[in-house]
């Protein structure tokens, strides 16, 4: 590797003209272009935290794909029609971008709640939906549908996972939907090949049963999607797979679904959720055992459903980096790898937020290592007093020359920052 040159700084790095700072528009990331594993990772949300405390409600907001013009799919104009406003609005790139969390209820619109939903997504990456009775659920997992079908011309598409609040629940009628946007196709295509059982859920369905027979079939790695119709049965599928979750927390399993339109013989609409087996998240705390987080990564890598990895401090986030790092150890003597993309859940909301969630793609084919070669690398060295934003800019600007990168950092600050220059990058670069 050359000597790096130490005098220079990161702002000469910069292209003439500077980091071109796009706003989030696009699908929350991009393909890692690395081939997956027999079953893909869920990217996931973090855990649901919302105090009732919703930021919006579903107003006049359009469909899919932004167009040049500012219209989308699905009617209304998506320019200045974002309920919230924010104070940094005006010149932050940040500034049009919906809401965590969209509360449906039972007389909104599908097609607005779903335009809000994708756009939430292509900002985000991920989205929290709620509903507070069956026809609210019912209402929410048909908009979830639509959002598939607005993001599927970008190449983009969804997984859902199932929440209860306890708390405020009246007999578990209040359910919550955390969304993530998936960047390449692997969700069609697993439902396009699927040869898996169908299982009806009814109003009359007892979801305790639904959701033990879902744990089973999962534990025995059996394909299956669940078929519902009208509100009643769409809360009874919601519940059971929120219930399929609890049920398999111990075991270290999880799953998620997407949902999809779906019609009788005689023309009648009903819904398909399509259930798909992942690791529980990775919570890393400053005390967790870095050897026994790999092994529970490499796991999930070799039955190629890695978890997400979950850190809420910078502490936390330097013993994940730690446990990564060895989990690809762990695997080098089976050819098997994975690559990694860090986002942080809050920042839109919270610019000193310290929670990040660390997605990863399994790669099969040794294809990740042999790109790897850090004698061509790039090199930047970030410290504990670094400005994410600045070495950001230092990363996209190597991105857009195809120029391979390396960073290095010491000490848990440091790290922090480097993961957060890597999110910022990521966001810079989404728009081109």
């Amino acid at each position: 590797m050359p000597k790096p040159n130490l005098d220079r700084t990161l702002d000469e790095m910069y292209s003439d003209d500077g980091p071109v700072r796009g706003g989030p528009i696009g699908g929350g990331g991009r393909s890692y272009g690395a081939s997956r594993g027999e079953r893909p990772p869920s990217r996931r949300t973090s855990p649901y935290t919302d105090d009732n405390d919703y930021s919006t409600s579903i107003g006049s907001i359009g469909g899919g794909k932004p167009s040049s013009k500012g219209s989308s799919k699905g009617g209304g104009s998506r320019k200045g029609d974002y309920i919230r406003e924010r104070e940094d609005s005006g010149s932050s790139p940040l500034a049009n971008i919906p809401p965590l969390h969209c509360k449906v209820g039972p007389e909104s619109d599908v097609k607005k709640t779903a335009g809000f939903i994708a756009a939430s997504l292509r900002g985000r990456g991920c989205a929290t939906v709620h509903g507070n009775c069956a026809d609210s659920v019912n209402q929410a997992l048909k908009s979830l549908a639509l959002t598939r079908n607005y993001l599927a011309d970008e190449g983009l598409d969804v997984t859902v996972e199932s929440l209860v609040d306890e708390e405020t629940s009246d007999e578990g009628t209040c359910i919550s939907f955390d969304v993530s946007i998936e960047t390449d196709d692997w969700v069609r295509k697993e439902i396009q090949g699927l040869q898996g059982d169908e299982m009806y859920v009814g109003k009359e369905s007892r979801p305790s049963k639904v959701a033990g027979a879902i744990a089973h079939k999962v534990r025995k790695w059996k394909q299956l999607y669940c078929t519902c119709m009208g509100a009643q049965a769409a809360l009874k599928a919601a519940q059971s797979m929120y219930l399929t979750r609890k049920f398999l927390a111990d075991e270290g399993r999880d799953v998620c679904f997407v949902p999809e339109f779906g019609k009788t013989a005689d023309g009648a609409s009903l819904m398909h959720l399509y259930i798909f087996y992942t690791f529980a998240p990775c919570k890393v705390g400053a005390d967790s055992d870095v050897h026994q987080t790999a092994g529970y990564i490499a796991a999930g890598v070799r039955e190629g459903c890695p978890p997400y990895v979950l850190a809420t401090t910078s502490s936390n986030v330097n013993q994940a980096i730690k446990a990564l790092a060895l989990a690809r150890d762990f695997l080098k003597d089976e050819k098997l790898d994975f690559a990694m993309k860090p986002s942080l859940p809050d920042y839109y909301e919270d610019r000193t937020t310290s929670m990040v969630k660390i997605v990863l793609a399994g790669v099969t084919d040794g294809s990740l290592r042999r790109a790897l070669d850090n004698r061509r690398a790039s090199e930047l060295y970030v410290s504990s007093e670094s400005n994410p934003q600045k070495v950001a800019g230092a990363i996209a600007t190597y991105a857009r020359q195809r120029k391979q990168t390396c960073i290095s950092a010491m000490g848990s600050e440091a790290i922090f920052r480097a993961t957060v220059a890597i999110f910022l990058a990521e966001r810079y670069l989404t728009e081109e």
